[in-house]
């Protein structure tokens, strides 16, 4: 069957889907645990997938003797979850994750010897379990991440600062478990899976040091201040280094990440194909500037042969460098608006990008989507598409234009999903 362009925004519909499905996390966590007897004294789960990888427990393995979950607020979970604020951490954030150390103390006191931990991990989790070392107020903290996010610092940075920073990130969390077992099973939103980033690492060796997250900080430009003065300390006398790799904390920590960006973009590759498109390109890994990369997604559309109609699909996550702009949007829809720039006046050809959680940066959109005629409806409703793009208001021109891709929390997290159809 050949696609046609009227059914543009159908096919953009089928696709998130399909990527979504294939990260599905309930899922993902069924499988992994199928066919293996489970002994958990607890389970832990924390979050944006949080609800679904423990519905995905329960299926496999029954209803826990004892259970915590932390997600974010807006999220479909159980009454008997607690929630906490995200990307930026408030108080809430700080009670639960005291809570959750309570919890795990308590678990250990009452099971004693073989207690064992069920830990299932997904993106939010950094935000979640803030518990900032001390002196550092939550104030301050929360002031300096939002620097970091916006001086466009990328997952690797802001968790490096994080896992020196906090109390429970870094492995720290390990150690508060041990020595009992911990089996953690991770949705991974970051690219290549690196565990030590996944949530910052909580259960998993950390391999940077504390003059690293120093470096983050002299490169952003973040002078003075108790955070500084905390991890210039710990340089010092070394007493709050995190876990490394070897460490005993770890003896009894086992970690796999169940679900990924791949399995988005393969699903979502798949999809296309049963639509009628040929499959020119699926890959993750994608990373850098969201404008820069709708130019080049555009210019590679335009470059496809004429007569048979083909797809990208790409996945990563990229960055948007917001400095004093003040626009409303995210990456996603920023990557649109550089894309329908570019493809403006052509033809047969359209461009897409969504987040998988659901939430493109600060907006309650998970994306957008474009054709050529994009920015033409864009000049005929007042407004210039240049302009909005380097105003870093992509959302509030798709919201003007039509093309934003509105689904809500999707109790998954595997980073975002780009896609250039050809007609």
């Amino acid at each position: 069957m050949k696609p046609r362009i009227v059914e543009c925004r159908t096919h953009f519909d089928a696709l998130v889907e399909a990527a979504l499905a294939g990260a599905d996390p309930a899922r993902r966590v069924r499988e992994a645990l199928q066919g293996r007897s489970i002994r958990a004294s607890a389970v832990i789960a924390v979050g944006k997938a949080a609800p679904a990888m423990f519905d995905g427990f329960v299926a496999a393995a029954g209803e826990p003797m004892q259970r915590f979950m932390l997600v974010p607020e807006g999220l479909a979970a159980p009454s008997w979850a607690i929630r906490g604020d995200h990307p930026l951490p408030t108080a809430s954030n700080v009670e639960a994750a005291r809570g959750l150390v309570a919890f795990i103390e308590r678990v250990k006191l009452r099971t004693g010897p073989g207690t064992r931990f069920v830990f299932l991990l997904s993106g939010g989790a950094s935000a979640l379990l803030t518990l900032p070392m001390e002196p550092i107020g939550l104030d301050e903290y929360r002031s300096l991440t939002e620097r970091l996010l916006h001086a466009g610092a990328d997952i690797h940075q802001l968790n490096c600062v994080r896992r020196h920073a906090e109390r429970l990130k870094g492995g720290r969390l390990a150690a508060i478990m041990a020595p009992a077992g911990v089996e953690a099973l991770v949705l991974s939103d970051v690219i290549g899976d690196d565990l030590s980033v996944i949530g910052s690492g909580p259960v998993t060796p950390d391999p940077t040091s504390i003059r690293d997250a120093l470096d983050v900080l002299d490169r952003f430009g973040i002078g003075p201040g108790v955070v500084r003065d905390v991890l210039e300390a710990g340089v010092r006398d070394g007493s709050t280094e995190t876990p490394k790799p070897g460490d005993t904390v770890f003896d009894l920590v086992s970690s796999r990440v169940v679900g990924n960006n791949v399995l988005a973009v393969d699903a979502a590759a798949s999809a296309a194909a049963r639509l009628g498109f040929r499959v020119v390109e699926a890959r993750s890994g994608v990373t850098g500037e969201a404008s820069e990369l709708g130019r080049v997604l555009a210019c590679r559309l335009a470059q496809l042969p004429e007569g048979t109609p083909a797809v990208i699909v790409l996945g990563g996550e990229t960055t948007v460098r917001v400095g004093d702009a003040g626009g409303r949007g995210g990456p996603c829809t920023e990557l649109v608006l550089a894309g329908a720039i570019e493809i403006a006046g052509q033809s047969r050809v359209a461009i897409g990008a969504f987040a998988t959680d659901g939430v493109d940066g600060p907006t309650d959109a998970a994306g957008a989507w474009a054709t050529p005629t994009t920015c033409n409806a864009a000049r005929s409703a007042g407004l210039d598409p240049a302009k909005s793009l380097i105003d870093h208001d992509s959302c509030s021109f798709f919201e003007r234009v039509g093309g934003l891709i509105r689904i809500g929390p999707t109790g998954t997290n595997v980073n975002d999903v780009m896609i250039g159809l050809h007609y």
